[in-house]
């Protein structure tokens, strides 16, 4: 971590320009064989839980990575994390073949909501909770693609996992810190059906539907990241062409 957290600073100053997609730009800067091969799969089992892959092809990030891997126990957790990474892949069958699971959640006003009570617009939904601190730092960056995703016609359904004994201090967090779109809170926070049918095991979750109701990208990059918008504007071009070349 301490490690990680040199890196990001040299990136935030401008000292070290990274592909994210290719370890091997952070990997040869550190001379150590042991440290190299422990950051490696530390950040590979970050990756991986994250599922942020999810939709690309993480075995490019895996492979960029695997020539830095050269201590025998550290090769032992590579193969560890690959076989948990490909157990991951048959979870998200159910999303990739059917509509996305619907929720009914109560709003900052008191109101229900379903994320069926969207369909024609594409949706962003935003799960997150307020001790989350990775949750609360996104929160400027996505206000800050507010327009552009205004624009796209996407809409945000940020959902809070905190349990409802934390209710009133989930309203008071989105109210003073004017969170954008449709704040709902889970009923059972992580005991929620929620959590198991959108398979969350760790925040934020940043999900994509489409206007038909089908997950198009069940885990997008943060939104600091170029490519958040970059990924949420491909997912409508491709599905507006669809529509016009395949009308109903």
């Amino acid at each position: 971590q301490v490690v990680d957290n040199l890196f990001a600073r040299a990136e935030e100053m401008g000292m070290l320009q990274v592909d994210q997609e290719n370890m091997g730009d952070r990997l040869k800067c550190i001379g150590n064989e042991e440290i190299c091969s422990r950051y490696a799969t530390y950040v590979l089992g970050r990756y991986v839980r994250s599922r942020i892959w999810f939709g690309q092809d993480p075995m490019l990030v895996i492979k960029s990575a695997e020539p830095y891997i050269t201590v025998d126990s550290a090769k032992k957790e590579l193969h560890g994390i690959v076989r948990y990474m490909e157990s991951i892949n048959k979870e998200w069958k159910h999303l990739l073949e059917k509509p996305a699971p619907d929720f009914r959640f109560e709003n900052v006003k008191g109101e229900m909501v379903s994320l069926s009570d969207f369909r024609g617009y594409f949706v962003l939904l935003d799960v997150w909770n307020i001790y989350c601190g990775i949750c609360i730092l996104q929160m400027p960056y996505l206000r800050k693609l507010e327009p552009e995703l205004e624009k796209l016609g996407v809409q945000i359904i940020g959902i809070s996992s905190d349990s409802q004994n934390l209710k009133e201090k989930w309203k008071t967090f989105v109210e003073e810190e004017e969170m954008l779109g449709v704040q709902v809170i889970m009923d059972k926070g992580l005991s929620s059906q929620f959590i198991k049918d959108y398979c969350v095991s760790s925040f934020p979750v940043f999900c994509l539907i489409n206007p038909d109701g089908y997950v198009v990208h069940a885990r997008l990059p943060l939104p600091q990241s170029q490519k958040f918008m970059q990924i949420v504007q491909q997912e409508v071009d491709a599905y507006n062409i669809k529509k016009r070349d395949h009308p109903l």
